[in-house]
């Protein structure tokens, strides 16, 4: 079975309790035989290098990063807001 497994951050390395849910998920997956890849946000709030990760889960499977900028801009929101228009960052 090939399972496209999505998530908001890197759950690399484990080290919490999001990441470790995540770690074992994919372990149990893979233990069962399924076929997993992983697509990632990496935002600034919880970058993680991936280079710098020696974990045998991550060696396993492929994985997929998009760096994505989460910083809130108090200007541009102010701004949005007196045009009447959304904020997106």
């Amino acid at each position: 079975m090939k399972i496209l497994y999505i998530t908001n951050r890197v759950p690399f390395p484990a080290d919490g309790g999001y990441p470790i849910v995540v770690r074992n998920t994919l372990k149990g997956m893979m233990n069962m035989g399924a076929d997993i890849q992983v697509f990632c946000l990496n935002p600034n709030k919880h970058y993680v290098e991936l280079g710098r990760i020696d974990d045998p889960v991550l060696n396993r499977i492929p994985l997929i990063t998009s760096y994505i900028n989460t910083v809130v801009s108090p200007f541009r929101a102010f701004k949005n807001l007196l045009l009447n228009r959304s904020h997106i960052i």
